[in-house]
């Protein structure tokens, strides 16, 4: 925020250049809102899904929650489609996400009752597909998943599973002899359905096998709710392996006359076009009429269309050279800008700025003519174009089309915030490289000698700061005498007042985290004399009294960027807070301690020690 508050005050302190290119930004938004027109239309939207797997070249339409399709949907295409393709419903005779959820607040079953026609075995199964011979017919594929008479399946033919055969007792010769009941109707054992058919796919990837609605809900008594129609269309795509199916052991396999006979809905259609090389017109008259998810297997890949609300442009490439001349001339301004204020970016980073907030300073600037010049522009276009109405009833002027709709004002808008933007971004990158003119790109803690840290910290303070600053950073370091907070723990902290030239200093002894690891070390933090009169320097010593060497390196890492961040938070204070610091300070000034502070000495001393024990 201080970067921001910054950048804001420069525009300020040089108003001709602001508003110089503020009018840039306006003029080049009345520009777009002049000569280019945004907006949406209806349309179909086409998707790449994936390989196509199996032929023939063909469309389905499905809801993308596996919703049922109404049967006025399936007669309208196939009044559209006439002469040009066939339309082939699948049905799905199993509990709907309604329905099974009130069987889940009951506690009753949907199952369905497979018997023989003497009822003496039975088996309960959970869903029934409804299966058109036009699909078998087709789809090679699918032909082989059939074990038995497939013309059954125009009629009143039943397939089952072979492990539901084998509970009826049924044989290959009962094949088209043997009656079965489903659900009390009779229908004709027709064969059975192979393993492979719960591996087998449509033409979009999903499987074959009915939706288990319960057991795709967790079994929770959550309300599951079923999207309605007119949104579905809406909805991003999900893929089918999210949906739970059931079992191929409780499926069979019926007609669609009889699915339809057992209060079965629509779950998806196959369309076969008469000629596969008008797929694609056929796919765009589905996709519109339907308004649902369409796919299109053709040519070795499966696409997706979806009639729904596309954006469209007008006269883009007349504002070409417009758009590009904007950006060129607020390009420059900045450009122009980081050389003018060089001098203020060596005093930011001084300060404690890092790169990061010196190229702040310019988006921030960025931003603000993105906006005024985004929205004064389109202020600016509705005055003129009331004043060139008024000059139109009078006869003077032909008044151009102007479109100042709210999709058209926001498109421009973003536009304009954009341009802005990106030519910000190299004079940014420049300036921050100004601020750090090296190759390294942030400032990095020396190494140390031996066991002792002894460097000068990249901040300078004035004489007055620095009795404020004192009292601000040991509150900091005595709020962190607890172990379980923090990233270090305080075990002694006080202000001192140096011997040599009667500055103050601060003097903590830490242990860093991971406190498991013994790394402690005596803390130092000292004021001394810059070559520039009435400035300090901050010069910080760290003594290693006990942990590894490369775990005390580690840890500094983190507590020397705490610090540097309670530096920058000082400079952000208000007048008043520091001031109270400062009382702090001045109240206690003659009972501070007068010492030496030299961890240097410390750490020969402890050479010296270690070598007697030695």
């Amino acid at each position: 925020m201080a970067a921001v508050n910054m950048g804001i005050s420069t525009m300020r302190r040089r108003p001709l250049r602001t508003l110089l290119t503020a009018v840039t930004v306006v003029l080049l938004t009345f520009t777009i809102l002049s000569f280019a027109s945004f907006g949406s239309s209806w349309g179909i939207w086409k998707t790449y899904e994936m390989p196509m797997s199996s032929l023939p070249s063909r469309i389905m339409v499905r809801h993308q929650l596996w919703g049922a399709i109404g049967e006025g949907i399936c007669d309208t295409l196939r009044g559209h489609l006439a002469g040009k393709a066939v339309v082939v419903p699948r049905y799905w005779v199993s509990p709907t996400a309604g329905e099974a959820q009130a069987a889940m607040d009951e506690r009753r079953s949907t199952d369905l009752i497979v018997s023989t026609s003497d009822v003496e075995q039975f088996v309960s199964v959970a869903a029934a597909i409804g299966m058109d011979l036009g699909d078998v017919q087709r789809q090679g594929d699918l032909k082989k998943l059939f074990d038995g008479r497939t013309d059954l399946l125009d009629s009143d033919g039943v397939f089952l599973t072979d492990a539901i055969r084998q509970r009826l007792n049924l044989t290959a010769d009962d094949i088209g002899k043997a009656k079965v009941l489903l659900a009390g109707r009779a229908l004709t054992y027709a064969g059975t359905i192979r393993n492979e058919f719960a591996g087998q796919t449509s033409l979009e990837g999903s499987s074959l096998l009915p939706v288990d609605y319960q057991a795709s809900s967790g079994g929770s008594s959550e309300k599951l709710k079923e999207p309605a129609a007119e949104t579905l269309s809406e909805m991003p795509d999900i893929e089918s392996a999210q949906f739970v199916r059931y079992n191929l052991d409780r499926v069979v396999v019926v007609s669609p006359v009889m699915a339809q006979h057992l209060r079965g809905q629509i779950r998806s259609l196959s369309i076969y076009p008469e000629d596969a090389e008008v797929i694609e017109d056929v796919a765009n008259r589905v996709a519109s009429v339907s308004e649902l998810p369409t796919y299109v297997g053709h040519r070795g890949g499966v696409y997706r269309m979806i009639f729904t609300s596309l954006a469209k442009a007008s006269g883009w490439r007349d504002l070409l050279i417009p758009v590009m001349l904007g950006g060129l001339i607020i390009f420059a301004t900045m450009l122009g800008s980081v050389s003018d204020r060089e001098k203020e970016i060596y005093t930011f980073s001084s300060l404690g700025l890092a790169p990061p907030h010196v190229a702040s300073l310019f988006f921030a600037e960025a931003s603000v003519y993105a906006v005024v010049g985004g929205m004064g522009g389109y202020l600016l276009g509705q005055v003129v174009a009331r004043f060139l109405g008024w000059l139109g009833e009078l006869g003077y002027v032909t008044v151009p089309p102007m479109n100042y709709s709210s999709t058209n004002a926001i498109v421009t808008i973003l536009i304009i915030m954009c341009t802005v933007l990106i030519s910000t971004i190299y004079p940014a990158i420049k300036a921050s490289r100004s601020a750090n003119p090296g190759i390294q790109r942030a400032w990095k803690i020396p190494k140390p000698t031996d066991n002792l840290y002894d460097l000068v910290f990249p901040f300078t303070v004035s004489a007055y700061d620095i009795t404020g600053m004192a009292s601000f950073l040991k509150e900091h370091f005595t709020n962190y005498s607890d172990t379980s907070l923090g990233v270090f723990a305080t075990m002694d902290c006080h202000i001192v007042r140096q011997e040599e030239n009667d500055m103050l200093g601060l003097r903590a002894t830490v242990a860093l985290t991971p406190f498991d690891l013994g790394v402690t070390q005596n803390f130092a933090l000292l004021s001394q004399p810059s070559e520039i009169e009435g400035i300090n320097e901050v010069r910080i010593m760290i003594h290693r009294l006990s942990g590894a060497q490369g775990d005390w390196q580690r840890g500094n890492r983190v507590f020397i960027n705490d610090l540097r961040k309670q530096f920058l938070i000082w400079r952000s204070l208000s007048h008043e807070i520091v001031e109270q610091y400062r009382q702090q300070t001045m109240e206690s000034w003659h009972s501070l301690p007068r010492e030496k502070v030299d961890l240097s000495v410390e750490q020969q001393a402890s050479h010296q020690e270690l070598g007697g024990l030695a």
